[in-house]
């Protein structure tokens, strides 16, 4: 399971010396030169924009650090990132060293590329394919933008043309249709079938010279890495599915060290989020938002509205029994209750569908004004609209209306002055 903030937080006041440093922190006590590189947030320490792990919580780090069997380079790199403890440096070289798997699959020495390909001046513009296997009874079609170095990763039991064709079809309908398309000499990408599915397109397609598989260097480099993480991944639980969508989160999350920027922020421009941002610090920015909004249109419990009814597209009149939230309200018309927004309300003076306000109110003081709502209740008993799902928080009080004989009129939206006698 991944690490959560809530667990930093726990092992942070378990931890003798992350307490220790807690207060001297808070007291600026610690040494004034290192006292600016730490800071606290949410009973967190942070070391810069890095979280402190607590001792207790730093190898289940390790661990997702090390998902997919990711180098020691590339380890140091997602760390920077978003953890640090003291010799954070060394418990990775330690774990990287000691993993049987990657010890196994190590790879042979780098060799001077033949030719280098000149940098793409976008994402996109020019991809590297190849295929890898068998493997489990599967081959693996490789899909590299040289750019981005975004890869691709297809399963498929077939390596025909028409195979390869329908898998590019569905990349190049996520991502868009390339410039230029790189590959070797193998038969289903020299096919009548292939050229002509790039023609039409208008795909440029270059092919490396025979038998010198590193001019395809960008293809040729990420079928060994896949083939050696996957053959990593081998006593891992899991289908061989995802174990692939493993590899490939992983990756994409990664800074790549030609870019300095992991393959998901140079394609996509934003945060590619995986398991190990649970650690970040919470963004409140949004609730805070939200929490400071002004509402410039609020309604009080017992006032006059008419509401738009959807079924016949017109408004009938009511009244606002309860407030749900900032924007929400629920409103009596009719004995049933309906949820409306604040932009699907307003607030009027008309008494029902037909009826205006009577020119006078003859008070009685005799009479309790509870009698009149409690009379209007037993006669009309509200109920609720089938297809809504509210839930009910009864009003403070009872809404009081005039008890006096209302007018009828046809239209009443007759500006008219109303006048009280006591």
């Amino acid at each position: 399971m991944p690490v959560t903030l809530h667990e930093i937080r726990e092992g942070t006041m378990k931890d003798p010396d992350l307490q220790k440093l807690y207060l001297e922190i808070q007291s600026g006590r610690t040494d004034p030169k290192k006292l600016h590189e730490f800071s606290l947030q949410n009973n967190c320490i942070f070391y810069g924009i890095r979280i402190v792990i607590p001792k207790a919580l730093q190898n289940r780090i390790l661990e997702e650090l090390h998902t997919a069997h990711t180098g020691m380079v590339k380890m140091k790199a997602l760390a920077r990132s978003y953890v640090w403890w003291k010799n954070i440096d060394s418990d990775i070289e330690r774990m990287v060293k000691e993993c049987k798997d990657c010890c196994l699959m190590q790879k042979n020495p780098v060799k001077v590329p033949v030719h280098i390909w000149e940098y793409p001046k976008e994402p996109w513009s020019r991809i590297h394919i190849d295929y890898a296997g068998p493997y489990l009874n599967n081959y693996f079609l490789i899909v590299v933008d040289a750019y981005t170095k975004w890869l691709e990763v297809v399963p498929t039991a077939s390596i025909t043309a028409a195979a390869t064709v329908n898998i590019l079809k569905k990349i190049y309908t996520t991502f868009g249709l390339p410039i230029t398309q790189v590959s070797d000499n193998g038969r289903q990408f020299r096919s009548q079938e292939m050229l002509q599915f790039l023609k039409e397109n208008g795909i440029q397609a270059k092919f490396t010279a025979p038998f010198h598989p590193s001019s395809n260097g960008q293809a040729e480099r990420y079928v060994q890495t896949f083939k050696n993480k996957l053959k990593a991944m081998a006593n891992e639980k899991g289908s061989l599915q995802d174990k692939i969508q493993k590899f490939l989160m992983t990756y994409r999350k990664t800074p790549n060290n030609a870019t300095g920027l992991s393959p998901a922020e140079m394609m996509f421009k934003r945060l590619y989020r995986t398991r190990i941002d649970l650690v970040k610090r919470e963004d409140t920015e949004r609730e805070s938002k939200n929490e400071n909004l002004e509402i410039n249109k609020e309604f009080k419990t017992g006032d006059r509205v008419q509401i738009r009814m959807y079924d016949n597209n017109k408004w009938k009149f009511g009244d606002i029994i309860n407030r749900c939230g900032k924007l929400h309200y629920e409103i009596e018309v009719d004995g049933k209750i309906h949820h409306r927004h604040v932009d699907q309300i307003i607030k009027t003076y008309c008494m029902s569908d037909n009826q205006y306000p009577p020119d006078t109110y003859q008070f009685n003081p005799m009479q309790p004004r509870e009698t009149v709502t409690a009379e209007r209740k037993e006669s009309t008993p509200i109920q609720r609209v089938p297809e809504e799902t509210i839930h009910i928080i009864p009003s403070p009080g009872p809404i009081n209306k005039p008890a006096s004989p209302a007018r009828e009129q046809k239209n009443c939206s007759r500006n008219k002055s109303l006048h009280f006698q006591l």
